[in-house]
């Protein structure tokens, strides 16, 4: 699934009915205005969003939980990598531990399984 389709399936979630643009964002209208809405992209959008919905997300590190589950990982953007997970919740995209695809046999982890693993254990 492209971060469109996401986009459009967590707004029919939150109940907002709106058309899908070129940019990714779902535009729809309230009061006679129009508004462009994208919880990938805005922050405010994420955050209205997971409170509608009732997500929760915590973050430890570069990761990104729900419950016990690794469910985003970004060390460059940590903001990013919480907005994808809510928006993942929100339309239904069950997330895999992002580390499982990781994972290597025992005894030869790499640098970035041994260091997320120490930040999980923090």
């Amino acid at each position: 699934m492209d971060d469109g389709e996401l986009v459009k399936r967590a707004a029919k979630a939150a109940g907002i009915n709106g058309s899908l643009v070129g940019s990714g964002d779902v535009i729809y209208e309230r009061g006679g205005n129009a508004y462009y809405w994208n919880p990938l992209n805005s922050g405010d959008d994420a955050l209205r969003l997971a409170i509608r919905l009732d997500i929760n997300v915590h973050t430890k590190g570069d990761c990104v939980y729900r419950g016990d589950t690794i469910v985003a990982y970004n060390p460059a953007d940590i903001y990013a990598a919480v907005r994808r997970a809510i928006t993942e919740a929100a339309a239904g995209v069950e997330t895999p531990n992002v580390l499982a695809d990781r994972r290597e046999p025992i005894g030869e982890a790499s640098a970035l399984t041994q260091m997320l693993e120490l930040r999980r254990n923090k």
